[in-house]
């Protein structure tokens, strides 16, 4: 999760567009371990100016001790170079632990199945994903279908999700998203009557530890099959803070 703290700010004359080399605390102002909340490898909301006034950067980066400290430029939030990490010109700059605008537009991971899958009767099943639709914080990646990771400088999240079944009047439908520490939102139904074949449910905004994995789970009982097509499913995750 991120960490916060007040009147944190330090002077670099690093280059570039990586790792950010920390050279001091701007009189008045503190540096970035010197808060007794900050530690190494913590990640804060940091704002980036550059020498020549122009460009600017938000974003969450990761304070790492050694000599010099370091702050690793890890999520781009908004810049003045459209959304990416902005080239540091030659110069001194400033940069500082802040509350940023950006934080409020919220990172958004949006995945799909595209094409029905079956699942088996009475099995609960992690929703294997195969679609990335929307995902500039890398909460998704094709080779583990079933998890999405929550950013590690994440506080708080709100997830929503859908689901269509093929049609079968029988037994139950049971849909859930799950993660360390929320309280799980289900939706489960009788078989019978039109409102069984799809259902959408969200988590609220709920706080969540950076680094957990969500997970969209679906279970059928059917009496009359051995297995039911699950025709369409997507997940949404907004990143509040």
């Amino acid at each position: 999760m991120a960490k916060y703290a007040s009147r944190v700010k330090e002077t670099t004359t690093t280059t570039g567009a990586g790792t950010i080399n920390l050279d001091g605390a701007v009189t008045g102002f503190r540096g970035f371990l010197d808060p007794s909340n900050i530690a190494d490898q913590d990640y804060v909301p940091y704002i980036l100016l550059d020498a020549d006034g122009l460009a600017w950067e938000e974003g969450y980066g990761k304070v790492i001790a050694g000599a010099p400290n370091q702050l690793e430029r890890g999520f781009v939030m908004d810049s003045s170079n459209g959304g990416a990490a902005i080239t540091l010109s030659a110069g001194t700059h400033t940069v500082g632990i802040g509350p940023i605008a950006a934080a409020r537009v919220r990172a958004v991971c949006r995945v799909s199945i595209a094409a029905g899958i079956v699942i088996s009767n009475n099995v609960l099943t992690d929703l294997p994903f195969d679609t990335e639709d929307e995902d500039p914080a890398g909460m998704f990646a094709i080779g583990t279908p079933t998890d999405i990771v929550i950013p590690a400088w994440a506080n708080k999240i709100r997830a929503t999700g859908h689901v269509k079944w093929a049609f079968n009047n029988t037994g139950w439908r049971f849909f859930a998203i799950v993660a360390p520490g929320i309280s799980s939102p289900a939706d489960r139904r009788s078989g019978s009557g039109a409102d069984t074949l799809q259902t959408t449910i969200s988590t609220g905004i709920v706080p969540i530890a950076g680094g957990s994995v969500l997970k969209a789970k679906v279970q059928a009982f059917i009496t009359n099959a051995g297995t039911i097509t699950l025709q369409s499913a997507w997940l949404n995750v907004e990143v509040i803070e």
